[in-house]
């Protein structure tokens, strides 16, 4: 078969349109594997594994290719600052066996020198590393160029340490999360281009600016696809796709024919959604359809994984029959 990405004569392999980890289960076997694996190492993840689509994929249970879903609390485990004193810093963790959140105290010190010259050393500690402070001294007095201490004299400056025990209880804490949103405009790209395919046929892959999507989606550089015509929608549950913001978890798409091109709005969750322009000639295909059924729509239901496949217009009534139904219910008609 011909390979939709790299157009070369090889071996097809099973790709997810919208990608397994998030519960798709839309498949076509049209890509290389070469094609396969670099797509899935750049732009599936990008959808799939972004901070804010784990989280949605933790609360639905969705299991990527390890079979596991992301952890309840896997973005809340790392490092944080207190927000009382955002001087010391904390270690989050997940008590596995108990299920609860640990918090520990990550020792820092803070040295102060006297008008007379003496070092001030003061230490913030966990109460679990209490054993450490004999390690702790030897440490500091090595770090600012004390002579060591035999075995005895350490132990008993540990013991001559002043222990000042302060208890937060709740505390509220402070994180810094960063995360590199440019490949998700490659996972939505790939999501459209795809259904490009399936929709127009195979005449599609011939299209010019078919061409630029899978020379940007497999160029090395993270920029290329940012020249192409992609519109982020900024709310993926208001206008123009409110009509279907009653399901916060679900993914859709849509082609729309317009005079100038033929563009797909994809969405995934309510988290990330985007029109994309995947053709700049409607002429071509409208000759192959039946006018009814030009513009096509998808479902993807990630829970039960499955999806359903239809006209746009059809959709649309749809939707309107539902709207009309919540309307009279509401007004008890």
């Amino acid at each position: 078969m011909k390979c939709i990405f790299c157009l070369e004569d090889k071996p097809g392999t099973v790709e997810h349109v919208f990608p397994r980890a998030i519960g798709g289960n839309l498949k076509i076997n049209r890509l290389c594997k070469s094609c396969n694996s670099k797509l899935g190492a750049k732009a599936d993840p990008a959808i799939s594994d972004n901070f804010l689509v784990r989280i949605r994929r933790s609360e639905l249970n969705l299991a990527g290719n390890s079979g596991k879903s992301p952890g309840k609390y896997e973005l809340i485990e790392g490092v944080a600052r207190l927000a009382s004193n955002p001087n010391i810093r904390v270690r989050v963790s997940l008590d596995r066996r108990l299920n609860k959140i640990d918090l520990q105290v990550i020792s820092e010190p803070n040295s102060t020198i006297s008008e007379d010259g003496i070092v001030n050393l003061s230490y913030q500690i966990d109460p679990r590393d209490s054993s450490k402070i004999p390690q702790i001294i030897a440490r500091e007095r090595k770090r600012i160029g004390l002579m060591p201490l035999n075995e005895d004299d350490l132990l008993e400056a540990a013991r001559n340490t002043q222990l000042i025990e302060s208890n937060i209880e709740n505390p509220r804490l402070i994180y810094e999360i960063s995360h590199d949103f440019t490949y998700v405009r490659h996972g939505l790209l790939k999501i459209a281009y795809e259904l490009a395919f399936i929709w127009l046929g195979e005449e599609y892959i011939y299209d010019d600016l078919a061409a630029h999507i899978r020379n940007a989606l497999l160029s090395e550089d993270s920029n290329a696809t940012s020249r192409l015509p992609i519109h982020f929608i900024e709310d993926p549950c208001g206008q123009p796709l409110d009509l279907w913001s009653d399901n916060r978890n679900s993914h859709f798409a849509f082609s729309s024919f317009h005079k100038d091109g033929i563009c797909i709005v994809v969405r995934i969750f309510d988290l990330h959604a985007a029109a994309i322009w995947v053709s700049n000639s409607t002429e071509r295909y409208l000759r192959h359809f039946d006018s009814n059924k030009v513009e096509q729509f998808i479902w993807v239901d990630p829970l039960t994984r499955s999806h359903r496949v239809t006209s746009l217009q059809e959709e649309m009534r749809i939707v309107t029959e539902k709207l009309v139904r919540k309307a009279n219910f509401e007004k008890g008609l």
